[in-house]
């Protein structure tokens, strides 16, 4: 920087500084799938700015974009077994919005998980949870550790 001073020159002055991004792009994207339902599975991100909206974009597909205004979108009636690519941006303004976040790939699936704990041991017997076929409750079973 330097002042205009006529036929004088001042002493040159450098200011370093950073701009901030006024629209910054979501983070930490992810999709959480229903056990034993793929038909279901909800987006879930990090609000990086002050967005008040969002749009998301399913298997690059531009022209279908989806507008929602919370940091989670339960996706539903989707097709198990085939794969989905998932990106969101944040929509700042009426014509500001961030770049896109990190692409994820995700497959919802109908089979079933179960989930066995961390290694220990109560009683000799190791808890198992998994969830029933027909009606989606979670149950515990109990198996010998051995």
């Amino acid at each position: 920087m330097r002042a205009a001073c006529g036929s004088d020159e001042s002493t040159i002055r450098i200011v370093n500084f950073t701009t901030l991004v006024s629209c910054p792009a979501p983070t930490g994207l992810r999709a959480t799938l229903t056990p034993g339902d793929g038909t279901v599975a909800t987006l879930s991100w990090h609000e990086a700015g002050e967005a008040a909206a969002w749009q998301i974009c399913l298997n690059d597909d531009m022209d279908n974009l989806i507008d929602v205004t919370d940091t989670a979108y339960e996706m539903t009636d989707l097709t198990p077994e085939q794969a989905i690519t998932a990106k969101v941006r944040a929509v700042c303004g009426e014509d500001d919005t961030s770049a896109w976040s990190s692409t994820i790939t995700f497959t919802p699936t109908d089979a079933f998980s179960i989930t066995v704990n961390d290694g220990t041991t109560t009683n000799e017997y190791v808890p198992v949870y998994g969830w029933m076929a027909d009606n989606g409750i979670k149950s515990q079973f109990v198996i010998p550790a051995a």
